[in-house]
């Protein structure tokens, strides 16, 4: 069986450390969304003094049932940790709920 796992773990798709997941639940039809962020490419460093927040999200989610808009505003420290979150038409879940059929 090492052999099996050895060849299983070489077409296994490497951990890439520049992408996030998030996960939705549309608030009109309860449709659950799990969305990849990339790090390098989605997410804006904030250089304003004033805010707290070091990068930020802004994305607009379009729901593949009901096609309803998720305005999605997440403010992440220097360690990509969510410190404040605001979104319109939807929520964030976990990643249990989301498995959770």
């Amino acid at each position: 069986m090492a052999f099996f796992d050895f060849i299983k773990n070489i077409f296994k798709p490497a951990y890439n450390s520049n992408l996030l997941f998030f996960y939705i639940r549309d608030r009109k039809c309860g449709e659950k969304i799990k969305l990849l962020v990339r790090k390098s490419y989605d997410i804006q460093t904030i250089y304003e003094d004033t805010d707290k927040a070091d990068y930020r999200l802004n994305k607009v989610v379009i729901c593949n049932k009901c096609y309803n808009k998720i305005n999605l505003q997440l403010d992440f420290d220097q360690a990509y940790n969510i410190i404040n979150s605001h979104i319109d038409g939807g929520e964030l879940i976990s990643k249990e709920e989301f498995d959770d059929q």
